[in-house]
């Protein structure tokens, strides 16, 4: 019987594998990295413009964002650290100053503003300034809502129950926001274009209201109330995509409690929706993000819970999704996605539940890599390495070792017994070393530092 293979290492341990595969998808783990003190929002995006995907985490206990850049390979260099203001709970990245560089901005809860941090070709940030918003900012977002080419910002707030709307004039300052009530406690804000027209509009989520409300750009800047959608109690974060293909953003809204629900409300391109259509998932859902992680087109979900896991829906591509199956890892309550390897695939960086670690999983979807039964003395140590591999196994053999895109980067033969293989050569990333039986390849991944 074959099956596929995948080994933890590190500090955590993948679990569910075998429900993952049951869907056609899976994710392997990646290193660990420290964030500053009480991590909260999480993006991805290209902020040194190398091809390569990087995470930004706003770290509320911290006064701080953590910035990793990307190495294409699936891991990430050195953490730096920006000072932003005091509780920052989420953040941002768009480019207010028209220079081709993603700036960061950032919702400051303490001081009830948002810090703007401009980005620059090396990766690196500058704070710009602070800019006042309504009480206990929680969410920010960015569009160009007036449709004069300057990427504007909408902040949520969670307290004056209200959206703060700050207009850029394209030199990354923003001009005094003005505030539109929303529902009771909004926590979230995203942004898209949801109907004809050529400016973006928001959607919010309002946890004590139960729903959504959405408000659509307009020549003026000024936002246009445009409807509300009633849900379960406690909706939190929302993101907007097209999730059925028919060229108009659809809203998929994390519902905390009691309901523990995804629900979806499917667009019209005329800035209203379909009523929701909610999927159950592991309890306290506080984040999600979109994709196609398995690879057939269409557009999946992945909501992050409460509870050291994470929840899939698998969607048929017509807006609907197959009941969620979930597996246990150490996600806490923020994830986003990215191609953090450069292999086209979409894979996932979390949070974890407590502390300050955050980490990725790499998309496995069609690698391919199987296990035939055999070789139960084989094994390699130690994982992660920096320099050396030994492979003890119960006979003679010629391995191979891959990158994660399956290319061939180094060769030995090995005898029976304890081999060392020198991996020092290799730049740090991931890797599976091969070893033959007849026509199948026993594929073991390890960690190069």
């Amino acid at each position: 019987m074959k099956k596929k293979l995948f080994i933890s290492f590190s500090i955590f341990v993948l679990a569910g594998v075998n429900s993952l595969m049951a869907q056609s998808l899976c994710f392997v783990p990646t290193l660990t990295y420290n964030a500053g003190p009480v991590p909260r929002g999480m993006i991805s995006n290209d902020f040194n413009n190398d091809g390569k995907i990087d995470i930004a985490v706003s770290n509320c206990g911290g006064n701080t964002i953590s910035v990793l850049l990307g190495s294409g390979t699936g891991t990430f260099g050195p953490v730096s650290n920006y000072t932003v203001g005091w509780g920052p709970d989420n953040l941002f990245a768009t480019d207010l100053n028209n220079d081709g560089n993603k700036d960061i901005i950032t919702a400051n809860q303490g001081p009830n503003n948002t810090a703007v941090l401009l980005g620059s070709s090396s990766g690196t940030f500058s704070l710009l300034g602070y800019f006042a918003t309504g009480t206990y900012p929680f969410s920010v977002s960015s569009g160009d809502y007036n449709g004069d080419g300057n990427n504007d910002v909408a902040v949520a707030n969670g307290t004056s129950n209200d959206v703060s709307i700050l207009m850029g004039n394209g030199t990354g300052s923003l001009a005094a926001a003005i505030n539109y009530t929303t529902g009771l406690q909004p926590t979230f804000v995203v942004s898209g274009k949801l109907n004809a027209d050529v400016y973006d509009d928001i959607v919010v989520s309002n946890s004590n209201s139960n729903n959504v409300c959405v408000l659509l750009g307009s020549s003026s800047g000024s936002m246009i109330p445009n409807g509300s959608y009633t849900l379960g109690n406690g909706p939190y974060s929302l993101l907007i995509d097209d999730l059925n293909a028919d060229g108009n953003l659809d809203i998929a809204v994390a519902i905390i409690t009691p309901t523990h629900k995804v629900a979806v409300l499917l667009g019209t391109g005329t800035g209203s929706f379909n009523p929701p259509v909610s999927y159950t998932v592991n309890n306290n859902p506080q984040s999600v993000i979109s994709a196609d992680f398995n690879n057939d087109g269409k557009k999946d979900l992945i909501s992050a819970n409460g509870t050291t896991s994470i929840s899939i829906m698998l969607g048929t591509g017509t807006g609907s999704f197959a009941p969620a199956f979930s597996y246990m890892n150490n996600a806490g309550q923020q994830i986003t996605t990215g191609d953090y390897n450069g292999d086209s695939r979409p894979d996932i960086a979390y949070k974890f539940q407590t502390g300050n670690q955050i980490s990725a999983e790499l998309n496995c979807i069609g690698l391919g890599i199987e296990e035939k039964e055999g070789f139960a003395n084989f094994s390699i140590f130690p994982n992660p390495t920096t320099s050396f591999i030994e492979i003890n196994t119960e006979r003679n053999s010629f391995v191979k070792v891959s990158d994660l895109l399956g290319k061939i980067v180094l060769e030995k033969e090995v005898a029976e017994g304890v081999n060392k293989l020198d991996v020092s050569i290799l730049p740090s990333g991931i890797y599976y070393l091969q070893l033959p039986e007849s026509n199948n390849f026993k594929n073991v991944k390890f960690i190069k530092e």
